[in-house]
């Protein structure tokens, strides 16, 4: 890159800093560690969480939102999917089941409306 693409880079960094946001550059130079506490806040102010769930291991790793969502301190247990069915509700368990059993025979992606019963019994519909 020439001298004046240099510059005119750091002047249009400048420019974005000044008006609250970031260049390319500053975005890709965020570390691992950055980028996963963006998406930690993120999740905490929508108030959603995510999961990855390694099939033949049998473990899940849950973000600390889904963990709050679901009610519990977050990384208190080790999430696969018998702990996971233990928060749904009762009435609806036989239909998740059937959800899961199907879209991992499938190989296609699956969405659900869900009753999930909280440690402390309260009850809250998660998709």
């Amino acid at each position: 890159m020439s001298r004046v693409g240099v510059k005119v880079g750091e002047l249009l960094a400048r420019v974005a800093r000044r008006l609250g946001g970031e260049s390319e550059v500053e975005r890709a130079a965020l570390t691992g560690a950055q980028q996963q506490a963006r998406l930690e806040e993120a999740q905490r102010i929508a108030g959603i969480g995510s999961w990855e769930w390694d099939i033949p291991a049998d473990r899940a790793t849950w973000s600390d939102e889904f963990f709050r969502l679901y009610g519990y301190e977050p990384g208190s247990f080790e999430p696969n999917l018998e702990a996971y069915m233990a928060t749904v509700h009762p009435e609806d368990r036989e239909r998740v089941q059937a959800i899961v059993e199907r879209a991992m025979a499938d190989h296609q992606p699956f969405s659900y409306e869900v009753r999930v019963v909280r440690p402390d019994g309260s009850e809250r519909v998660c998709h």
